[in-house]
């Protein structure tokens, strides 16, 4: 007869304990807010970058394609285009810190204010494609860096590292972060080839099937998605190089499922249902400072959230495989 033991050490990742973790943790480190909300003061008080004269001309010769001239069109046309419009006045070449998948997060970074509190804000109109292109990568890459300070000084945090941020590691997971954001990007876009056949072709047969097909594929692309959510983690908490990390990933999310998509699932609605309670003072109203700090703790509480669940995690799996390696059997 065998018999095992399993150590009363081994226990799960815990949902609410490490949301009510992670924000008690912001509350003791309120220095991990400092990013957050230093962006999205520069977005809101700051300079605009404008890249309106560059736009127009797009948008006109897109807009008047052959073929968007009929009755049936002439709605969907005129939405857009006014979309397009709106876009091109409010766009800030600045949001461009706000960067993905590693990132500072910004409230400000999707709302494109125009006015403040202090007037019209400074617009600076930039008229060279190649000047606004270069300007586009050289904030990109200051936004890594700033989203690798921003997840570096979290997870020195979580897991209690009492040696001070080494430089050569916080370079080399910059690196890391960089090649992370190629990958994501590179995926995407293979993700989107088929998705640029399928809709066109259904959108003739049927617009709201489209819409439906869209989301249908959007929600399958994002649960295809889940087991890399904690590469950034691995490479930061771990030092691990891009695929190492989202090789270990995968597996953590393997162990926990479904535990890790309620987690997702928790985070999103957390995250989104208190943006629209961040987002009611209006952009000329000093009260948007009220919504500033209140998404930086509750964006920056997430993040941390999620790096006590994964070292939770991680801890648990590497358990399990180490009592299952070397479990005492008895005759």
């Amino acid at each position: 007869m065998e018999t095992s033991t399993k150590p009363e050490t081994i226990t799960p990742p815990k949902l609410i304990p490490s949301f009510l973790m992670g924000f008690d943790t912001v509350a003791k480190n309120s220095g991990l807010l400092l990013l957050p909300i230093l962006l999205d003061l520069l977005l809101w008080l700051g300079p605009h970058l404008r890249i309106m004269d560059l736009l127009q001309p797009v948008i006109t010769a897109t807009t008047s394609l052959p073929g968007l001239d009929t009755p049936d069109m002439a709605n969907i046309v005129s939405t857009n285009k006014t979309l397009w419009h709106f876009f091109a006045v409010h766009f800030n070449l600045l949001s461009t810190l706000r960067t993905y998948p590693i990132g500072v997060p910004s409230l400000v970074s999707g709302e494109y204010p125009i006015i403040t509190p202090l007037g019209g804000a400074p617009i600076y109109e930039i008229k060279s494609a190649v000047t606004a292109l270069g300007l586009w990568v050289i904030l990109a890459i200051a936004g890594l860096v700033a989203g690798s300070l921003y997840f570096n000084w979290i997870s020195h945090v979580v897991f209690q590292n009492a040696a001070p941020i080494n430089l050569a590691q916080a370079i080399r997971a910059t690196f890391q972060v960089v090649l992370l954001t190629l990958v994501c990007i590179i995926a995407l876009v293979l993700l989107s080839i088929p998705l640029m056949i399928i809709i066109p072709l259904v959108y003739l047969i049927s617009p709201g099937l489209a819409e439906f097909t869209l989301l249908i594929t959007l929600l399958v692309i994002a649960w295809l998605l889940v087991p890399f959510l904690f590469s950034p983690h691995g490479i930061f908490a771990y030092q691990q190089n891009v695929f190492i990390a989202m090789w270990t990933s995968a597996r953590l999310v393997r162990f926990t499922l479904p535990m890790t998509g309620l987690f997702v699932l928790i985070a999103l609605l957390l995250s989104q249902g208190l943006n629209l309670v961040w987002q009611i003072p209006s952009e000329n109203s000093w009260m948007m400072l009220v919504g500033i700090a209140g998404h930086s703790f509750i964006a920056t509480g997430i993040v941390t959230a999620s790096f006590i669940y994964y070292r939770d995690g991680m801890r648990w799996a590497q358990e399990i495989m180490q009592h299952n390696r070397v479990a005492p059997k008895t005759i």
